[in-house]
């Protein structure tokens, strides 16, 4: 079933070329209101690091890194993009912008963020949003959208790795 739907996303991916219909534009707000980017930060740089690391002994000025850099925010639009897919096999589009008006509330974004200490009255209007029909829905999606982001999260970071590696060796440099 997992080989199908990567066959089916990569494909739809090629076709669609950067091309965001409405729904799909909805997908990557909610992506974006819930912090995904911020949340893959960490990711991207444990990529970079071990890009890096396999070019420690090569001396690559730190201007190239400093460039290679340049595409973090690139790589992390493609990866919502690519993320939104998985959303958009879980969830109407309803759902989607009902999801994307809670993220968007104070409770919640105190919720997602860092340091963010949910108040009790947020913890309620928390605690309210999952026991609904959406939240419930929400719930017993988690399992296969967790599969299926793990996937594209995966995949994602082995083409940033090779992009990356490519980038140094295309400039001349050899990892150890």
């Amino acid at each position: 079933m997992r080989s199908i739907f990567l066959t089916l996303f990569s494909l739809i991916c090629f076709y669609v070329e950067a091309q965001v219909d409405d729904f799909q534009g909805d997908i990557i707000e909610l992506l974006n209101t819930k912090g995904t980017s911020q949340e893959y930060t960490e990711a991207y740089v444990s990529v970079f690091d071990a890009v890096k690391k396999n070019f420690k002994s090569s001396n690559v000025p730190e201007n190239e890194w400093e460039e290679m850099k340049l595409d973090k925010d690139k790589s992390m639009e493609d990866l919502i993009f690519f993320m939104s897919f998985a959303y958009r096999k879980h969830f109407t589009r309803n759902e989607i912008n009902s999801m994307t008006n809670f993220y968007r509330t104070e409770a919640a974004q105190r919720m997602i963020a860092q340091d963010g200490r949910p108040t009790d009255s947020d913890n309620n209007e928390i605690d309210a949003f999952y026991k609904s029909e959406l939240g419930q829905k929400i719930t017993r999606k988690q399992p296969e959208l967790t599969i299926d982001i793990k996937e594209i999260s995966t995949q994602w970071k082995s083409e940033l790795f090779v992009e990356m590696m490519s980038f140094l060796v295309k400039k001349g440099y050899v990892p150890r």
